[in-house]
Order: structure tokens, then C-alpha cells, then sequence
């Protein structure tokens, strides 16, 4: 996040610019939504942001469990076709910052007594582990498992007598559709709300070493693209500056810290100043939007590995998303 860091100091001068110068209760279970009207069912799992097509209608679960850095949210969904048992579920860690995806993805390995066959594959922008082989419990089973945001999703297939039928296990386990959910959070440090991922590994000010300002939070979805988003929000001082002067002087800072400028322009949010950029930083590419109103500095900015992935629908509409209230 090195690059990352040396943006959020330089957009500390556009702020500062002078003139001049828990643990969660277990839920009932309950059907997951389904499509009736097929062979197999079409299940939608929004809390986790999964979607997928089982043999039967899901019954849903959450339950909590203990990491030896604080609680873990678990939550999914499960049916049993005979002795054969098709589930998907998605670990939270309250946004805590997780293992690499190499150990978490190795950490698989240990929920099997023996492998008998292991690969790699991805889910969309998400890395993937695949892996059968015989559980700890004895069962037959086949695992895919994917890192995200601040844990990682399970899909799986267990037989507890004999063999997988791998014909129904292969149609569940490719059938997997993930989409992070989103929702707004407040900050009501900064006075704003934004709409960010959900599950995602965060980080704070003394992180981001940005103390001065604020808000300064970061949510990491991870994947192959690497993707970051950011909220930064901080109370102007001086006087006698214009909005455009704060953020002239702002690129200017950008540029000087080797951050390349590839695209801005202004925008008028609500009766407030504001500029969109595209940047990159190294071999990463960042979007930046600025707000300047009366008394204060916004910033939401997204990152990615690839320009491409900034064109995706939900990085416009975290940039759109921003709203800020008076102080009362």
C-alpha cells in the first residue's frame, strides 16, 4: 500500500493549503430463496454474495467461531441429496487482516486426512483452490476454496458412504457466482457516508499513516486485481484559497511524489467544487475523486491493478456515492 500512503499525504496539502504559498447468535435455519421450477434449484445468498444452482432447495445457517486473533462470522448454506451433503460459506474476520493467500489457500490442505487430487483455478478475479481427497471425518469430499476480502468462501461436496457422485458435485461446484456485497458505512468523525464492500480487510488512520486527518480508511477486497478502496475526509485550513487553487495545488503534490496524472476533470457535486482523476502509481492504477466544500476536504479513491477493473459498475457508483451532512 506504500503508494498508496504517499497519495494520502499528498492530498494533505489541498486540506492545509495556505494563501499564497462481537459474537454473532446462531440463526434459525431457514430456505435460502430458490427457483422451484427446474431440476436443480437456483439459490441467491445476498449476505455473502453468492449465487448457485444445487439440487435442491438450501437451508440457511450462520454460526460463530474463535480465531486466535478474535471472533470469526460464518454463514451459508447446505442441503443433503441421500448421504451426500452440497454446501457454500463465506468466513468473516470483522475486518481484520487475514493471512496471505498462499497460507490460507495451503491452510485448506489441513481439513483433509489424505489428498488425492489438488489444482488451481479462480472464480472471476478471485484465486482458487481446488482439493479431494478424504476429511478428517472420514467423509469423501471435494473443496474449492476462494480468499476474500478479510477470510475467504468455501464451496464443498461431501459423501459420508463411498464415493462423490461427481456428476451432480461438478454441476454445484461450477454453478458458484460470486459478487462482493456492498452497503453504506457512516463516518461520523468526518460527517459522510460512503458505499463500500462488505467482508473486506480494513485498515485506519495509524495504517494508512494519515493521523491528520479525519477519516482516513482503507477496505481491501484482494483478488488478482488487488482491489483497494478509500475514504479520506479532513477540515480545510486558511483562507483566502479557492476550491480549484486547493486542488491545483493538490496534482501538483501528486505529480511531484512520481504519482502520473493520466486523465482529470472538473465536477460539481451538489454546491460543492470537485475534480476526478485517473492516475497511476507504479503498476497500479488508481481513480480519485475530490470534494472541497465550505469547510471541508473529501477524497474516495479506488485502486486496482489493471485499469480495466476501475471500469467496473461498482467503483462508479462507490465515487458516486459520497454525501456529507453539516455539523450539528
Amino acid at each position: 500500500m506504500r503508494r498508496t500512503l504517499l497519495l494520502g499525504v499528498c492530498i494533505s496539502v489541498i486540506a492545509c493549503a495556505r494563501p499564497n504559498a462481537k459474537s454473532a447468535p446462531v440463526a434459525s435455519p431457514r430456505p435460502a430463496a430458490t427457483d422451484p421450477g427446474s431440476a436443480s434449484v437456483s439459490v441467491e445468498l445476498p449476505r455473502i454474495g453468492v449465487q448457485v444452482r444445487a439440487p435442491m432447495a438450501m437451508t440457511q445457517f450462520e454460526r460463530s467461531e474463535s480465531a486466535s486473533d478474535g471472533p470469526v462470522r460464518v454463514e451459508g448454506a447446505s442441503c443433503r441429496v441421500g448421504t451426500q451433503q452440497y454446501s457454500v460459506l463465506r468466513y468473516f474476520r470483522d475486518g481484520r487482516p487475514r493471512a496471505s493467500e498462499a497460507a490460507l489457500l495451503a491452510g485448506t490442505r489441513k481439513l483433509f486426512k489424505s489428498v488425492t487430487r489438488e489444482a488451481a483455478l479462480s472464480l472471476g478475479e478471485y484465486n482458487a483452490s481446488e482439493i479431494e481427497g478424504t476429511a478428517a471425518d472420514g467423509s469423501a469430499a471435494w473443496v474449492r476454496a476462494y480468499p476474500v476480502g478479510d477470510g475467504f468462501l468455501l464451496a464443498q461436496v461431501a459423501q459420508t458412504q463411498g464415493a462423490i457422485e461427481r456428476n451432480s458435485a461438478r454441476e454445484f461446484l461450477e454453478s458458484v457466482r460470486f459478487s462482493p456485497p456492498w452497503s453504506v458505512h457512516a463516518f461520523p468523525a468526518g460527517r459522510f457516508s460512503a458505499w463500500l464492500p462488505d467482508g473486506s480487510q480494513e485498515f485506519d488512520r495509524t495504517a494508512l499513516h494519515a493521523e491528520n486527518f479525519a477519516v482516513a480508511r482503507a477496505f481491501l477486497l484482494g483478488g488478482k486485481e488487488e482491489r483497494l478502496f478509500l475514504v479520506y475526509s479532513a477540515p480545510l485550513t486558511g483562507t483566502g484559497v479557492t476550491p480549484d487553487e486547493r486542488m491545483d495545488r493538490g496534482a501538483e503534490a501528486m505529480m511531484n511524489s512520481g504519482t502520473r496524472i493520466v486523465w482529470q476533470g472538473p465536477l460539481d457535486v451538489d454546491a460543492a467544487r470537485g475534480r476526478e482523476y485517473l492516475l497511476q502509481m507504479g503498476k497500479s492504477w488508481s481513480r480519485l475523486r475530490l470534494v472541497v466544500t465550505d469547510a471541508d476536504l473529501y477524497m474516495l479513491q479506488a485502486n486496482a491493478a489493471s485499469k480495466s477493473a476501475l471500469l467496473q459498475s461498482d467503483v462508479q457508483e462507490f465515487l458516486d456515492s459520497l454525501r456529507w451532512y453539516p455539523e450539528r
